[in-house]
């Protein structure tokens, strides 16, 4: 029989990150937190941090560290202090880069990220103002740094705009605004002109929350909270009826593979083949099965049997690869003669390691 070590982490059910998670988060920004997320604010560039972990989705953040991670993948997140509402997710058109590349003003300057089509979305029947936010009320992709005149956003929608384009460089609108937002920002930027996030479309200089200059700014209640995190791989984001963490994992969809009886429930076999299947390919490699069995996840099947003639007895057909019924057969096959006696086949039933066949 298979002999179990249980002290085996949950992250090892992940595969994205190196340390498992498949979302990080990068910025939070809360626009009435006394803390500037400007469009000139240096902490959109720099290498530092913002706020605290503990607090992340109650002011504004910022990981640098997370900045500098690969990220082909974006999402953006309205919350109300930490619960998802809404979640967009879009595939950078090129790969392998970090944010902190595309927050680069001295070289994405009007850089449009994404294609205008989203990977993922999900959006609360019952959030609020969904006409007025300027990520979820449009369709769209994520433009960076994009100037206009004297203005000056972020992070935005590349649908967000008012009139038939994205505004030109010398379109002195005052209209196109997102995540990080001025209006002065040249020649000489001017604080009284800067705003954390803009709301609505076509109106002058309006802008949520208290985080804001005193130059003709029209403020409006605060529509939530926007997170923005990265990811290497995931092309969703886990949302609905769920609590914000600053590294999301996306159980579910590990869940639904390791679960291969497919009886909403993942058993001790299926859980150990899972962690040493390294590659996730539902099949274990030589290289896998030593490596499982050298470090006690899988117990020695045979006494005194060489572990390579192992692999190939228990490899039924001739693949060279273990799939899990073949490991399911021989944890069963308990005298390893390729066969299932009445009392093999009553014992296994009995310690559910055999699936119940129809």
């Amino acid at each position: 029989m298979i002999n179990y070590f249980l002290v085996l982490f949950l992250l090892q059910l992940t595969s994205s990150y190196p340390d498992g998670s498949q979302w990080k988060l990068a910025f939070n920004i809360h626009a009435s937190d006394g803390h500037s997320f400007a469009y000139t604010s240096n902490v959109w560039e720099d290498d530092t941090n913002v706020g605290s972990k503990t607090a992340a989705f109650n002011a504004d953040y910022k990981s640098y560290k997370v900045t500098q991670e690969t990220a082909n993948f974006i999402a953006i997140v309205r919350h109300q202090d930490g619960v998802c509402e809404a979640a967009r997710v879009w595939k950078f058109l090129k790969s392998g880069k970090t944010l902190h590349e595309y927050l680069d003003s001295d070289v994405t300057s009007r850089y449009i990220a994404t294609l205008d089509n989203y990977t993922s979305s999900y959006i609360s029947p019952t959030m609020l103002h969904r006409d007025k936010d300027p990520i979820f009320s449009v369709d769209g992709g994520i433009v960076f740094n994009w100037r206009y005149s004297d203005n000056g956003v972020r992070i935005a929608n590349s649908e967000f705009y008012c009139g038939s384009n994205l505004p030109g460089e010398t379109l002195n609108s005052d209209d196109y605004w997102g995540l990080g937002n001025d209006y002065c920002v040249s020649p000489t930027p001017r604080t009284g002109c800067v705003f954390d996030v803009g709301v609505t479309r076509c109106g002058i200089r309006t802008c949520q929350g208290t985080d804001h200059g005193t130059y003709r700014i029209q403020p409006k209640a605060m529509l939530g909270q926007y997170a923005v995190y990265v990811s290497d791989v995931a092309g969703s984001f886990p949302c609905k009826g769920l609590e914000l963490q600053v590294s999301m994992y996306d159980f579910k969809t590990d869940f639904d593979r390791i679960n291969r009886a497919d009886d909403s429930f993942v058993n001790f076999e299926e859980f150990i083949f899972d962690t040493a299947d390294k590659d996730r390919d539902g099949e274990l490699s030589p290289e896998e099965y030593l490596e499982a069995r050298s470090e006690a996840k899988l117990e020695d099947t045979a006494s005194n049997v060489d572990k390579t003639i192992d692999f190939h007895r228990i490899d039924r057909d001739n693949n060279g690869l273990l799939n899990f019924n073949e490991v399911e057969f021989d944890i069963s096959d308990l005298d390893n003669n390729g066969l299932l006696s009445y009392a093999e086949y009553y014992m296994a039933r009995v310690d559910n390691s055999l699936r119940e066949t129809k």
